[in-house]
């Protein structure tokens, strides 16, 4: 969570190409945080909260109708239900920090039950929920246009030659706008290159074969929450329900999450975990199942199928519930209220003094401690402020003296060497020991570093603020928010983006429940399209206007289509549009 707080303050202040590796999540996040005037650490947890939904919803809205077979009245509704609600469960995973996977996700749905009808507006329609989804995250949207790719080249084996045309030109032009988005970050103020993850900087320094060891651990340690025992044998009677589109691309997904999985153990190119993650096909194939089995055995034993279907969903969904329970914080207030007192000092320099914050912990983990602790520096401070603060890992003592920290551990010395090496020489730094980074401190630190507020220690250059109470006040501080307010805040995210998506739902579909399963899928990728593009072109996207204005164009622009679409169709009564099947 930390990283998209400041990708999204900075990104607001600064301008999207400061974060441009993933421009949709920082253009999305500022945008409902303007609009909806509320923090972006309230908005942040509520999208999280409210993306989960939103890939039941979509996994729902993909399998009613006429897409599942089923032998009871009331099975297909069951299915969808059951299969959004695992789905949604599912979601979990990702929620607990990877938010613009989950932000990429839901349109990505979108475009599926789009692609599922065959008239011109549902490929026009696909195509901006995938360039939106895309834009939250280019690498898996790529992934996404492999699926597509693999159930197009199946349709055509099946002579849908039609449908996989479809797919092919959506596919095709939703690439060219995320190309289009991705170089428009080239224009304006540099990306700011600092490393967001232990990922990151492991790859930086060429700690590969590390690298390679800990995906593998992490895959080995957690891959029972993702992938529960029960989900995959359930997803085969679930597979065979299913026909035409949706059996094609469900099944092309498993097998693109299977092998991806397997590519990443065996290369370690990438974490197979993270696949695995963004697999919402097997829970979806397993909620069918669910209902197959319950079909099957109640025409033995009603009370049979119901304890059977009520213990399968629950061990399904004990993994994702396991996973809830045991997410930590990745942030906390005692870190927030100390940052923003070192920023308060800070601002008394003038801006480009470099901020060190050393973080002093030897534990096997330093490396991820380091690197989130950047992320929550860069949260706390003034967005304008962020690309002045540096890290260095280890004592302060040997800060001072102007050398890396070397303890004989392999990670912790190349973390030490490079981020020493990342802090500009040459021009005084203000340096900071802060106890929620460096414990010890407050027993033992150099004397040369004083206690300015509680909790933290600075070494104040010449013509900086020796004492808080000398200090500016603190600008732009990082609001905390609360479960209450999370889930108001959660309530507001869906209602908006409901609102903003209803227009372009109703223009792309015409059955009432799929308008509104459909409505936050394209919620977030015209607020996503419509933030880029307008930020691009110079509307600022802090404050409450530029948002505001955001969102006004996205909603907007999809009531004037459906208002169109109606008027040429002429009065009558609506019918839905026919799905292949």
């Amino acid at each position: 969570m930390p990283v998209y707080i400041w990708w999204a303050r900075v990104g607001a202040a600064n301008g999207l190409s400061v974060v441009g590796e993933r421009p949709g999540a920082p253009a999305l996040i500022a945008t409902l945080a303007g609009t909806l005037h509320l923090s972006v650490t309230a908005v942040i947890a509520a999208l999280e909260c409210a993306l989960g939904a939103g890939v039941g919803l979509g996994i729902a809205a993909l399998l009613r109708g006429r897409a599942v077979a089923a032998n009871r009245p009331g099975s297909v509704r069951a299915a969808a239900l059951i299969a959004g609600l695992l789905s949604g469960l599912f979601a979990v995973h990702l929620a607990a920090g990877y938010v613009s996977n989950l932000e990429m996700a839901v349109p990505f749905l979108g475009a599926a039950l789009l692609l599922a009808h065959s008239e011109r507006r549902h490929t026009v329609g696909a195509t901006v929920l995938l360039a939106g989804s895309a834009l939250a995250h280019p690498l898996f949207g790529a992934t996404g246009a492999v699926i597509l790719a693999g159930a197009a080249a199946w349709a055509w084996r099946d002579g849908e030659r039609a449908e996989a045309r479809r797919i092919a030109a959506a596919t095709g032009a939703a690439a060219a706008v995320t190309l289009a988005g991705m170089a428009s970050m080239l224009v304006g103020p540099p990306r700011l290159m600092v490393d967001t993850s232990k990922d990151g900087f492991l790859r930086r320094v060429g700690l590969g074969s590390t690298l390679v060891h800990d995906y593998r651990s992490r895959f080995i340690h957690r891959w029972t929450r993702y992938v529960q025992w029960l989900a995959l044998p359930l997803g085969v009677p679930g597979f065979r329900r299913l026909s035409g589109f949706r059996k094609r691309f469900l099944l092309i997904w498993v097998a693109v999450t299977a092998a991806g999985a397997t590519v990443g153990f065996a290369t370690g190119l990438f974490p197979p975990d993270r696949m695995l993650t963004f697999g919402f096909a097997i829970p979806a194939l397993a909620g069918v199942g669910v209902i197959a089995v319950w079909e099957r055995l109640a025409d033995r034993a009603a009370w049979l199928a119901w304890v059977a279907a009520v213990l399968a969903v629950g061990v399904m969904a004990a993994g994702a519930l396991m996973a809830y329970g045991r997410q930590p914080t990745f942030i906390s207030p005692e870190e927030v209220a100390q940052i923003t007192a070192a920023g308060r000092l800070a601002d008394a320099t003038p801006p480009g003094t470099p901020l060190v914050f050393v973080v002093n912990d030897t534990d096997a983990t330093a490396s991820f401690l380091a690197t989130r602790a950047a992320n929550v520096i860069r949260a706390a401070l003034p967005p304008d402020r962020a690309a002045d603060a540096y890290i260095y890992v280890g004592t302060a003592q040997n800060f001072w003296e102007h050398r890396p920290t070397i303890v004989g551990d392999p990670q912790y010395d190349a973390l030490s060497r490079q981020y020493f090496a990342d802090i500009p020489t040459g021009s005084g730094s203000l340096a900071f020991i802060l106890t929620a980074f460096d414990p010890s401190a407050a027993i033992d630190h150099p004397a040369f570093f004083t206690l300015r507020s509680p909790g933290v220690f600075a070494a104040t250059p010449s013509g900086a603020a020796s004492s808080l109470s000398s200090a500016p006040a603190a600008r732009d501080p990082l609001q905390p928010s609360s479960p209450a307010g999370i889930i108001l805040a959660t309530l507001a995210v869906i209602v908006l983006l409901e609102v903003t998506g209803a227009g372009w739902a109703a223009w792309a579909v015409r059955d009432p429940v799929e308008v509104c399963l459909a409505a936050p899928a394209f919620g977030i990728a015209v607020m996503v399209l419509a933030g880029v593009l307008l930020e691009r072109l110079g509307l600022p996207l802090s404050g409450w206007v530029g948002p505001t204005v955001v969102s006004v164009v996205a909603g907007g622009t999809g009531y004037v289509l459906a208002a169109v679409s109606r008027t040429k169709a002429g009065p009558g009564p609506q019918t839905p549009d026919p799905v292949q099947e």
